[in-house]
C-alpha cells in the first residue's frame, strides 16, 4: 500500500478519532482489496502472454492472395510503428500488383 494512502488513512483516523484496532481493520481490507487485484490483473496478464503465444505460433497467410502477415504482425506486436508502416506499404504494393 503506497505511503499517501497510508497517510490519507492517518488523517481520517486524527479526524474521526478512531482507535489502531479500527485503523488496523481498515488497513487489511484495503491491503487485501489491493492483493486480489495484483492477482487478477497477473493472471489476465499471464492469459494475455499466452494468447499472444499461440498466435506467434501460427502464421497469418491470406488464402485468397498468398499475402503472408505475420511479420507485420509480430512488428506491430512489438510497437515497431514506423517498420510496421514500411512493411504495409511493401504488402499494398505487393497485393496490388496481382490485382
Amino acid at each position: 500500500m503506497s505511503q499517501s494512502v497510508l497517510n490519507g488513512l492517518r488523517r481520517i483516523q486524527e479526524q474521526l478519532k478512531l482507535n489502531e484496532k479500527d485503523i488496523a481493520h481498515i488497513e487489511q481490507t484495503l491491503r487485501d482489496q489491493a492483493d486480489r487485484k495484483y492477482h487478477e490483473k497477473s493472471k489476465i496478464e499471464v492469459k494475455s502472454q499466452q494468447i499472444g503465444k499461440e498466435q506467434h505460433d501460427t502464421d497469418l497467410v491470406s488464402k485468397t492472395t498468398g499475402t503472408d502477415y505475420t511479420e507485420l504482425r509480430n512488428l506491430l506486436g512489438d510497437k515497431q510503428w514506423q517498420k510496421a508502416d514500411e512493411k504495409t506499404a511493401q504488402i499494398m504494393v505487393k497485393v496490388a500488383k496481382r490485382e
